[in-house]
């Protein structure tokens, strides 16, 4: 590619017609001696121009090469202060002059001139030899794209720069595009290798937008939701409108229609605009959650439509000013709608006012740096596209969070029917005909849920059944030490019979406790478990536990530490925490081997209380971690003294935790220790 585009310039034909000519000795004007000179050298492979360049408006637009290269105008010429040229969207002609010396040791490198700004409508460069005479070069999106000098997506053109002479180059743009001039000089070599990497950077956007439109094309055909047609239709006419700004929908797609390549942005402006109010109505549900706001959204919609029609039919003089201005109404239209829903707590319009704030951002940029509000640089030129490709992104990822978010509640919705269903099922002296009916009616919907059903009462059943067993080990344990002590107390020594009665002490102790777990657990489960938040000192209820542990740590020769920061405050149900920090403490002693240390730590952590237990002690692999706050598989193990575990402690302590607007989260290594953390907002001072 970049061979045959060097041959190209090794031929260079000049675009639109090359006149030769000189301008007569009393109209010749080149540049006054105190112009500045632009010297080219072997060092540097690109010059940015707008510093050397001398500008004139012309807002009548009639004036002539021969006019602004006389005597008469030249006092009017102004010298640039900007790297860019802008002036945004001005009536007005402009002609610059450039003065221009090659000092590179090589005569035979080609230079070119590149102007960067693919929209603009109209060029004339006029290059001026030694002898007076100068040559017309033509460019432009009214302009065929095949008569482009250099068949590239901006303006370049090549210019022949004799060594040790001073050129003079005018330059003529006129329009009614945005007049900004980013204009340089290159070494042609130099030129298509950095334009090589900026293709491949503008292949890998148009990329992301193909991929995601094919993505969400094919996820519309498979589940026939509108609002997947309305994104897609949305980026594809933004898609087609990068590519009329940066030119290449003209180079690939419509080379032969140059009127259609002056329009084009705005015409695709306008049916993104409509698209794109399409889908925020459909991914917001505006018509439904804000029925006041749908009138002038669809609005907005059609004036897009308009505006392409409008562009069509050339009935307004600037177009792309009043489309900026529409696409600026919109986009803060729909950042407000964004935001409002977001308040109400609709949970896709997360994903949405993250999009609609980077593409917001990047449009008023773009928009400003169009209308000479900010400098033309790289991240003025590009901040559309960086801002648009975030934006198609989390968009999406939006729009498939909002169909995941309607079938998790249809999901729901269908399963509570199927529970009504159950529960009527066994009253069915009580069911009546318009009940059948309904049954009849909602069979289809009720098969699809059969599957997740089975799993529920399987996992009812587990844990029925692991409960059972739980309640039948320590009461087959009782059942024998009693017939021991009953058939056989003759038999048994002192210390046998003391032995038996600590085992039956420890039996009874820990059905016990598995009774209390249960109870608590189903009230919890059905709701009759009171909640009375207040605010208590944490660090009382710490030492307090430390206390009541402190004989049973002794008794197994474990350290039992604290660390407690003093003004420990928060807002919660102090049963609550009793419980989480009696469980906690009672499995680290449980799981510490004999000489280990338990410490029980309390800090402030920013806005929160963060509180831990953390032992020595035998530990968990990631197997077992995974297992102990899940209730389908119900975890328990013996201490390190044989101690027996109910298995619903750790479950109780999550739920009541969660109640209390908490996190509870477990760490652990086999054979080092574990921590059991659980976190929860702070007392406000």
């Amino acid at each position: 590619m970049l061979a045959w585009i060097l041959a190209i310039v090794g031929v260079m034909t000049v675009i639109g017609k090359v006149e030769a000519r000189a301008i007569e000795p009393t109209e010749r004007r080149l540049v006054a001696a105190n112009a500045p000179v632009l010297e080219l050298n072997d060092a540097q492979g690109m010059y940015a121009i707008g510093r050397y360049v001398e500008m004139l408006e012309d807002p009548s637009h009639r004036l002539t090469l021969a006019e602004v290269a006389s005597l008469r105008y030249d006092s009017l010429f102004q010298r640039s202060k900007q790297d860019i040229p802008n002036f945004g969207y001005s009536r007005a002609d402009y002609w610059f002059r450039l003065k221009v010396k090659n000092r590179a040791n090589d005569p035979e490198s080609q230079w070119l001139l590149e102007i960067g700004y693919p929209l603009i409508d109209q060029v004339e460069l006029y290059f001026f030899h030694q002898d007076g005479t100068y040559q017309i070069k033509k460019a432009g999106d009214l302009l065929p794209f095949h008569q482009r000098e250099i068949q590239y997506p901006t303006f370049v053109v090549g210019l022949a720069l004799d060594t040790a002479q001073v050129h003079t180059i005018y330059l003529h743009f006129s329009g009614h595009s945005s007049k900004q001039f980013p204009m340089y000089l290159w070494k042609s070599l130099h030129f298509f290798q950095e334009k090589h990497q900026e293709d491949m950077a503008w292949g890998c956007y148009f990329g992301i937008l193909l991929v995601m439109i094919l993505y969400n094309l094919f996820l519309y055909f498979s589940i026939r939701h509108i609002t997947y047609l309305y994104y897609v239709l949305y980026i594809s006419c933004f898609m087609l409108v990068q590519l009329s700004i940066s030119g290449y929908a003209y180079q690939f797609l419509w080379p032969t229609l140059p009127w259609f390549a002056d329009l084009s942005n705005v015409f695709f402006l306008g049916f993104t605009i409509f698209f794109g109010m399409c889908f925020s109505i459909s991914l917001l549900n505006i018509r439904q959650m804000l029925p006041r706001l749908y009138p002038l959204m669809i609005g907005l919609g059609a004036l897009g439509l308009v505006i392409s029609v409008v562009t069509l039919t050339e009935l307004v003089e600037f177009p792309t000013r009043i489309a900026a201005m529409l696409s600026l109404a919109c986009a803060f239209t729909l950042f407000s709608v964004g935001l409002f829903m977001l308040r109400k707590g609709y949970r896709p319009a997360r994903f949405y006012m993250i999009a609609w704030t980077a593409l917001l951002l990047s449009l008023i940029i773009y928009i400003s740096k169009n209308a000479a509000l900010l400098p033309n640089n790289f991240f003025t030129n590009y901040c559309m596209q960086f801002g648009s490709a975030m934006e198609v992104i989390l968009l999406s990822l939006g729009l498939g969070d909002s169909i995941n978010s309607m079938k998790r509640e249809r999901e729901k919705a269908q399963l509570e029917v199927i529970l009504a269903l159950q529960e009527n099922d066994r009253i069915k002296d009580a069911i009546t005909e318009e009940l059948e009916k309904k049954v009849a009616e909602r069979t289809q919907e009720i098969s699809k849920q059969k599957e997740e059903l089975e799993v529920l009462n399987a996992t009812k059943d587990k844990f029925f059944s692991i409960v059972a067993h739980d309640l039948k080990g320590p009461l087959n344990s009782m059942t024998g030490f009693f017939d021991l002590l009953a058939n056989h107390a003759g038999m048994l020594s002192a210390e046998e019979t003391q032995k038996i009665a600590k085992n039956l002490s420890q039996s009874v102790e820990n059905t016990t406790r598995l009774t209390d777990n249960l109870l608590t657990w189903a009230m919890a489960q059905m709701n009759t478990l009171k909640h009375q938040p207040k605010a208590i000192s944490l660090s009382k209820i710490i030492v307090e536990k430390s206390a009541l542990f402190k004989e049973s740590a002794d008794k197994k020769q474990i350290a039992l530490q604290t660390e407690i920061q003093p003004g420990l405050g928060i807002f919660a149900d102090e049963n609550h925490i009793r419980f989480v920090l009696r469980n906690l403490i009672s499995n680290a002693l449980k799981f510490t081997k004999p000489a280990g240390t338990i410490t029980i730590s309390a800090i402030f952590d920013n806005e929160t209380v963060k509180v831990s237990v953390s032992d020595d002690g035998v530990g968990m692999d990631e197997e077992v971690l995974n297992k102990i706050f899940q209730i389908e598989s119900k975890y328990t193990s013996e201490g390190t003294s044989g101690e027996k575990g109910t298995g619903l402690g750790l479950l109780l302590c999550k739920e009541f935790v969660e109640r209390n607007n908490g996190k509870l989260w477990a760490t652990s290594l086999p054979g080092k220790g574990s921590t059991f953390t659980f976190s929860m907002k702070k007392l406000a001072d």
